[in-house]
């Protein structure tokens, strides 16, 4: 192999497991160091992965609809409720609760009313 031949197969990383390029509306998203896990809604062409605990969610396999629901666990997001970013059209619903806090473009996501 050449040296221009490695150089290259360093620079081709493939993404990384559950971290694809883009997102979509209906993929489930999972923070990685809480319980918060959530459904996209809306999604705006271009979006970015939006965080929770300061790091990029991870896209997981839904829930069964046999997976009990989780209650409020103080402070954080709590299941069954929606958040937005509506200055750029991100809306998510909170399928699993947590502590932490989801962001989109560092902003925390502001819960839209019941």
């Amino acid at each position: 192999m050449t040296a221009e031949g490695s150089v290259s197969s360093l620079c081709q990383r493939e993404p990384v497991a559950g971290y694809a390029a883009t997102i979509k509306a209906y993929d489930t998203l999972a923070c990685v160091h809480c319980n918060v896990t959530i459904l996209l809604l809306k999604v705006h062409a271009g979006a970015v992965r939006p965080t929770c605990c300061g790091r990029a969610m991870r896209t997981v396999r839904p829930a069964p609809c046999s997976t009990p629901p989780t209650r409020g666990i103080g402070a954080g997001t709590l299941a069954g409720r929606c958040y937005a970013d509506e200055s750029r059209g991100l809306v998510v619903r909170c399928t699993h609760s947590g502590r932490g806090i989801i962001s989109y473009d560092t902003k925390p996501m502001t819960p839209l009313p019941d």
